[in-house]
């Protein structure tokens, strides 16, 4: 993390984010746990106001608990913080293979979870359009045919 002026370190919480990293910074276990089931998980997917993504702060302050809360919750392991980085590649530069290991998991559940979404997605577009194809069916089935007679 990049050095702070006093006066920066000092700021004010200025989005939800702000208050989890704080709280993981004081190493405040609990207060921690208790933002990371309340906020947003949208919220927890930005960086805080010193660029951080709450779930890199929980690998730099070794709070497996709190990760393990956030990963369940569904924050992306794989969101980018100002610097471009992510809490995966966070934890690699830590050596942090417990973190790697969750990591890893949520990321496969995640892209599972995504493919399921994406199939049945497609599935009911299918079933649309064989929906429509079978009205346009029975329409055409139900009108009398026009006959004309020549004499």
């Amino acid at each position: 993390m990049p050095m702070l002026s006093p006066a920066a370190q000092n700021a004010p919480p200025v989005t939800p984010s702000d208050f989890l990293s704080d709280a993981l910074w004081k190493g405040q276990e609990d207060e921690a746990k208790r933002l990371a089931a309340a906020l947003p998980v949208e919220e927890l997917n930005k960086p805080d106001r010193f660029g951080c993504l709450p779930l890199s702060m929980t690998v730099l302050k070794n709070s497996m608990d709190v990760m393990r809360l956030l990963l369940e919750r569904g924050v992306d392991p794989e969101a980018r913080d100002r610097r471009g980085e992510t809490p995966v590649e966070v934890a690699v530069k830590r050596y942090h293979g417990e973190a790697q290991a969750l990591f890893a998991a949520a990321i496969e559940t995640r892209r599972s979870r995504i493919a399921a979404e994406f199939a049945a997605a497609a599935e009911a577009s299918r079933q649309t359009d064989i929906f429509a194809v079978q009205a346009r069916l029975r329409d055409r089935a139900t009108r009398r045919p026009k006959i004309r007679f020549v004499p």
